[in-house]
């Protein structure tokens, strides 16, 4: 941004570049006793997206992983559960362990 732009011009600047921008989702990685052990962060075009990028996320980089949370801002879209068959495993063996 050049220098010598005034006041209203960089406001107007800013307006456009935050328009334009996509949002960012932070997304929290749990662990079976509901946890967070890691934060990721993506960026997509809507919440819809957001979501399916960060199941995607969960299953093939953290499949042993509870569960993530997704945020956006002080915004919860929701939670997703790891039910993948690594998970179902894992499950097993804490529930037989539990007994």
């Amino acid at each position: 941004m050049p220098n010598g732009m005034s006041a209203a011009a960089r406001r107007t600047f800013n307006a456009a570049l935050t328009a334009t921008a996509m949002p960012t989702y932070r997304c929290y990685l749990l662990n079976w006793s509901d946890h967070i052990v890691s934060v990721d962060s993506l960026q997509a075009d809507d919440d819809d997206i957001a979501m399916v990028m960060a199941t995607s996320l969960l299953r093939e980089q953290h499949p042993t992983s509870a569960g993530m949370e997704v945020w956006e801002q002080k915004r919860r879209l929701g939670r997703i559960d790891n039910d993948g068959p690594d998970t179902m495993i894992l499950r097993a063996m804490l529930l037989v362990k539990g007994s």
